[in-house]
């Protein structure tokens, strides 16, 4: 994709720039990140949809994450967990003090509002150059479509 004045080229992560990525995640103060960036690389998830995500969406038996009021046009979609999203999920869910998958920690009941200070500190300490959350998004779509997904299935 191309880039114009004052926007950022889009980029798909190596998979070692993965691997360095998600272990200076570790590295970072916040719990919460690591989490994150897996959920933004293997299924997908927006910022946002993770940011205000909620026990209720997430379907341990059905092994789906439900979104509603999506950004794109078909705004409610349900999401399917690979084991490696269902484990996690469900350490951070036996953990859970709030209904929000992601709270902040500085307000009881309140959604974490930004990642990005942290996330910027993790790309940092892996040594991925100019790596935005989004490009975890994209990153995701890619591999599908390099793994032989049609592109409408990936939007």
């Amino acid at each position: 994709m191309a880039s114009g004045p004052g926007q950022s080229m889009e980029r798909v992560l190596l998979a070692d720039e993965e691997i360095k990525l998600l272990a200076a995640c570790d590295r970072v103060r916040s719990r919460l990140l690591r989490p994150l960036v897996v959920l933004a690389l293997d299924p997908g998830m927006r910022r946002g949809e993770l940011l205000s995500l909620e026990w209720t969406r997430v379907d341990f038996d059905q092994r789906a994450i439900r979104i509603i009021n999506a950004k794109s046009n078909a705004g409610n979609r349900v999401i399917p967990m690979i084991a490696t999203v269902h484990t996690l999920l469900s350490d951070l869910a036996k953990k859970a003090t709030s209904s929000l998958v992601f709270p902040t920690n500085r307000k009881l009941g309140e959604k974490l509002l930004d990642l990005k200070k942290g996330f910027k500190w993790a790309v940092g300490l892996a040594g991925i150059p100019s790596t935005r959350c989004h490009d975890m998004r994209h990153t995701f779509a890619t591999r599908l479509v390099r793994a032989g997904v049609d592109i409408i299935s990936v939007q």
